[in-house]
């Protein structure tokens, strides 16, 4: 890899972490937060919101110094910026930022009724989820796809960014407190899960243009199908925690917290792989 396409990995993956606190900490604080955690939920949003802006930025600025290879300098090349601006990348670059504006607004505006909360949590929701749909190989598909997609892409991050304030809550030992918690991101999960699921199947059957046999044996497919075999696991654990450790609290407390930290392991290697494969592969399928 050059080293504009490790600067691209490295912001790409830092943007998507912080868009998974950014979302799991909305969805925290307006469905599972209480008295005793309602700041450190805010905190955790605010690294998120605060993160996803400057992450985004320094992409963005990262893909124009890439586009015009001239080292640093080109980074803030006027012509090149504006055309990327133009394109795709623009798009989503303005999107996320939206996002992180209306997290960072919530945080904010301390007087907002609760009307008001769920407006701005809902735009920030739909900005992520449009984002994923501006550039890259969705770009070129037709709406539904791209519907999918940015629906596939909201439902993963919420998932990923709730991980660690469930994690943290149990490692609180307010075992009654984290069962309520837990069962409840547990049905809701019941919910999302199919519909994350189902999107991601509908995405990659329109990016290999209905010809799956052929989608795998390239590059693209192989790690769509490592990305599917980590996903498959993480659901298996998500199962065993929601039907076996939740339930049992709190006896079954330390392998609740293991099982959490195996989940966060798995979708850093999810993440990973997903970098790689939207960044350095394409889904181009031979007839």
């Amino acid at each position: 890899m050059t080293l504009w396409e490790t600067g691209t990995l490295l912001m790409k993956g830092g943007s998507y972490l912080s868009l998974a606190a950014l979302c799991g900490g909305l969805l925290a604080s307006g469905w599972f937060a209480t008295r005793a955690t309602e700041r450190w939920i805010r905190g955790y949003t605010l690294v998120g919101a605060v993160g996803t802006a400057l992450l985004v930025s320094l992409h963005f600025l990262v893909q124009v110094g890439a586009l015009a290879e001239n080292g640093l300098r080109g980074m803030v090349d006027p012509m090149l910026a504006s055309l990327l601006w133009e394109s795709g990348v623009g798009s989503t670059f303005a999107w996320r930022e939206l996002a992180a504006l209306m997290a960072l607004l919530l945080l904010c505006i301390r007087t907002l009724s609760v009307v008001g909360q769920r407006l701005l949590m809902l735009v920030s929701f739909l900005a992520v989820a449009v984002s994923f749909s501006q550039s890259g190989h969705s770009a070129e598909q037709g709406l539904w796809v791209q519907l999918a997609l940015g629906t596939h892409a909201l439902i993963a991050l919420l998932w990923i960014g709730m991980l660690l304030p469930l994690w943290l809550q149990l490692r609180r030992e307010q075992d009654e407190l984290a069962k309520q918690l837990l069962t409840r991101f547990g049905k809701l999960a019941t919910v999302l899960v199919p519909v994350l699921l189902l999107a991601g199947a509908w995405v990659g059957w329109r990016l290999a243009a209905g010809n799956l046999p052929a989608l795998w044996r390239t590059a693209y497919g192989e790690g769509l199908a490592l990305k599917l075999v980590l996903v498959v696991g993480l659901l298996l654990l998500a199962l065993l925690n929601r039907n076996l450790l939740v339930p049992r609290l709190p006896s079954t407390r330390g392998l609740l917290l293991r099982s959490i930290r195996a989940e966060k392991a798995l979708v850093l290697a999810i993440i990973v792989v997903t970098l790689v494969i939207s960044t350095l592969m394409g889904p181009e399928v031979s007839e």
